[in-house]
């Protein structure tokens, strides 16, 4: 369906030495190397200066550190790192049904354990925008044999809007950045000049079983994106379908097997093991078409206009990370042409249109114009209601618009930059380079790191005073909330203790009979003491009977009060009715171990 067109061969200078001439293109291909660590330092500052403070990404990014925290306690005791009960106590969680990003996870347990979990996760949260950069950058070199073109085009996929709005999701980031690897796979996997289909097999089975591990979600997304267009490039090269076929078959037969080698015991563990889910939670989180030209905070030039524009959306300006620009726009559909004049209109039906399927699937069921839901119906319509691929989040299919549009870029540069245009050649080149930077520096974003959330650790739990706590003890530490990042807050509490015990609620992916949810299932006493910490209202005689009872039934060895509770007097005068016990202050905190 897709064939090369190879490069055009540059003349060598006699007599220069073949190391000058590697040295030279060495440092040629270098170039870009700068700009990204520019715009890395713009993204990450404030990480850079404290890899231990906070991270981008609210209170999931205290989730990936307790997730790397849990996987490195549960390696250096030989526990099973797929399966652990330190958080919802005593029910406990099914790791690989979370964001646990477990290759990553084990691959770091050495500086996790002498650093900590937060400087593993800041460090990849790094390094995974200068990674997707890189591999793109390899990727549309080996396509279109030009680095100017593939610095383009990596630049614009590696620090564009997917990666500037997603920052903190460093499960998307890090999957994503081998995304174009797939697409490079998947190029010679159509392509009739590639005659291995064993070596296409498994180096693409190697990719995608090491992107399992990483991130599903991003497997599920460049799964649905390469269906949608090998369908589409079926139906345009038609005739050609028939003698493809067998060869296509094999090399996706083969891809599944070694996928299935690297990555099928931790899916085995997810499908039949504990916790099972028997549905995923559906979100409706879309793109609106208007998104794809207003820039959201994230972005540099956006303006108060655009920012309160964004908060109409569906995604709310978290999630926009579908914007390109209306100039960006403008410099793809004149790629598109400049592709098709050059005769290379497989590759620009190619790429054009997956990049248009992809961002039709990212605008979900239907299409939304400025937060107004419309009846035009959306390809997402379709996969929505089919199994796994409806617990996929519709604005992210923008991972795979940009890299389309960043490989469109890449091939009309090296096609401009090769192309005779006559006397007028160097005015035409110029003028197109000033507009593709134009419409990359719309794409540049603004300085700092996305939604930290900062948690005050008590002095008791990062100290030595911890110790009075049994090893392994099931603790509920108060303020105790149901909220993302008043739960998270404990679990930063519980990092900090090196996990020495379990805790009682916590923020996850929770299996409820299979029903997933995202907050643990707390016993009566826990809400109870929560209730009388948050409004100071002593709780009737029934009430306290009920949590006792729920306390004896159920677990727990130890109730923590912090200072963070609003109305701790109130908490510390019930606690002996409730646990039984006396509240005694060690450090900064009361301790109380229930007696049964």
């Amino acid at each position: 369906m897709l064939r090369n067109r190879p490069a055009r061969p540059r003349p060598v200078r006699e007599g220069r030495p073949v190391t000058v001439v590697r040295l030279r293109r060495s440092l040629l291909a270098a170039i870009p190397v700068p700009l990204w660590l520019l715009l890395t330092y713009i993204l990450f500052a404030p990480l850079l200066r404290n890899l231990s403070g906070p991270l981008p990404g609210g209170a999931d990014s205290i989730l990936y550190s307790w997730y790397f925290k849990e996987i490195q306690v549960s390696l250096w005791n030989g526990h099973n790192p797929f399966f652990t009960t330190a958080m919802n106590a005593p029910t406990g969680l099914n790791i690989m049904w979370n964001t646990a990003i477990i290759l990553p996870a084990f691959l770091m347990t050495p500086i996790t354990a002498a650093f900590g979990a937060t400087t593993s996760v800041g460090l990849l949260m790094i390094t995974a925008p200068l990674a997707a950069a890189g591999i793109c950058y390899w990727v549309l070199y080996k396509l279109t044999g030009h680095l100017g073109g593939s610095a383009v085009g990596a630049t614009l996929y590696g620090f564009g809007p997917f990666y500037n709005g997603q920052q903190g999701h460093v499960h998307l980031t890090l999957g994503a950045a081998l995304l174009p690897l797939i697409l490079y796979f998947g190029y010679q996997l159509v392509n009739p000049e590639t005659r291995s289909w064993r070596q296409v097999g498994w180096r693409l089975g190697v990719v995608v079983g090491v992107t399992m591990l990483i991130s599903e979600e991003i497997v599920a997304i460049a799964g649905l994106v390469a269906l949608v267009s090998i369908v589409a490039l079926a139906l345009r090269y038609r005739r050609e379908v028939r003698a493809r076929l067998p060869f296509v078959a094999r090399c996706v037969g083969w891809a599944a097997g070694v996928a299935v080698c690297i990555c099928g015991p931790a899916l085995a563990y997810q499908f039949l093991g504990p916790l099972v889910m028997t549905e995923g939670i559906h979100s409706s989180l879309s793109l609106d078409l208007l998104s794809t030209v207003r820039p959201s905070a994230s972005m540099l030039f956006s303006t108060s206009a655009d920012i309160a524009a964004n908060r109409r959306f569906v995604t709310g300006g978290v999630e926009n990370t579908g914007y390109l620009g209306i100039l960006l726009i403008l410099v793809a559909v004149i790629a598109v042409v400049v592709l098709v004049r050059a005769g290379r209109r497989r590759v620009a039906f190619w790429l054009g249109s997956s990049a248009a399927l992809a961002l039709a699937l990212s605008l979900g069921t239907t299409v939304r114009v400025n937060g107004t839901q419309t009846w035009i119906p959306m390809p997402w319509l379709i996969f929505c209601r089919l199994p796994v691929v409806d617990t996929l989040v519709p604005a992210r299919f923008s991972v795979a618009t940009i890299l389309f549009v960043s490989a469109l870029l890449a091939f009309a540069v090296a096609t401009v930059a090769r192309a005779d245009l006559g006397p007028r050649g160097h005015r035409v080149r110029f003028g197109g380079a000033v507009l593709v930077v134009v419409a990359l520096a719309a794409c540049w974003p603004a300085p700092g790191s996305k939604d930290q959330v900062v948690v005050a650790t008590p002095a008791f739990f990062a100290s030595r005073a911890v110790d009075t706590v049994t090893p392994g003890a099931v603790v509920l530490a108060l303020p105790q909330s149901s909220s993302a990042n008043g739960a998270a807050a404990v679990m930063k509490w519980q990092i900090d203790a090196d996990l020495r015990f379990s805790i009682i609620g916590g923020y996850s992916f929770f299996s409820r009979d299979g029903t997933p949810h995202y907050d643990a299932q707390v016993p009566a006493y826990a809400t109870t003491l929560e209730a009388v910490g948050n409004s100071g209202v002593a709780p009737t005689p029934a009430d306290i009977a009920a949590a006792r009872q729920s306390l004896l039934d159920g677990v727990g060895d130890y109730v923590i009060v912090t200072d963070q509770v609003s109305h701790q007097e109130s908490v510390l005068a019930v606690l002996p009715e409730i646990a039984g016990c006396t509240p005694e202050r060690v450090s900064d905190v009361f301790l109380c171990r229930v007696v049964r």
